[in-house]
């Protein structure tokens, strides 16, 4: 248990910057199966991911949405009414359309962070993060939600990769 507090904390507190001028959106948080997204990946409903609202994709002349800033972006989600339940991080990956400005579609593993999908629909405060190029790898091969399942020898490669990285930090 220790270790997967440490593990949490460490990635918490090395992996995500916050945006200074970050802009905290209110809104409702639904769920929904996840497969071919605007982002031109296939995402499966146990990656923790989310659409967002149409409002914040990019209207520009390149019709492709797979080339959209969105893409690469990382959100912080809380509940705002059970503070006993951590903030999430969540990556960016589709459109939602019938989302308005501060509601977000997150995949069902997502949810269930927070709330059984039977639930369907609560209230949620969020905001864009920044997620460091060098510990977006981590990031992307580390999967928070699922730290209590790790092997012995997983955490031995999770405990080397986080040595690399302070050690990249101290250069």
């Amino acid at each position: 248990m220790f270790r997967l507090l440490t593990a949490w904390a460490f990635l918490y507190w090395t992996s995500f910057e916050f945006l200074s001028n970050a802009e905290t959106y209110s809104g409702n948080a639904t769920w929904y199966d996840l497969g071919s997204t605007a982002c031109g990946v296939n995402y499966t409903n146990s990656d923790l991911v989310v659409a967002v609202s149409t409002t914040f994709w990019n209207n520009s002349a390149d019709p492709n949405p797979n080339h959209d800033h969105i893409c690469t972006k990382y959100i912080q989600v809380r509940d705002p009414h059970n503070s006993s339940v951590n903030p999430l991080t969540v990556k960016v990956v589709d459109k939602c359309g019938g989302c308005d400005e501060g509601d977000l579609d997150l995949s069902p593993t997502a949810f269930e962070h927070f709330y059984p999908t039977d639930k369907g629909l609560f209230e949620i405060l969020w905001e864009f993060i920044e997620v460091t190029n060098k510990t977006e790898e981590i990031v992307e091969e580390l999967n928070v939600y699922e730290l209590d399942y790790y092997t012995e020898e997983q955490w031995k490669e999770i405990e080397l990769e986080f040595n690399k990285l302070d050690a990249l930090e101290k250069t």
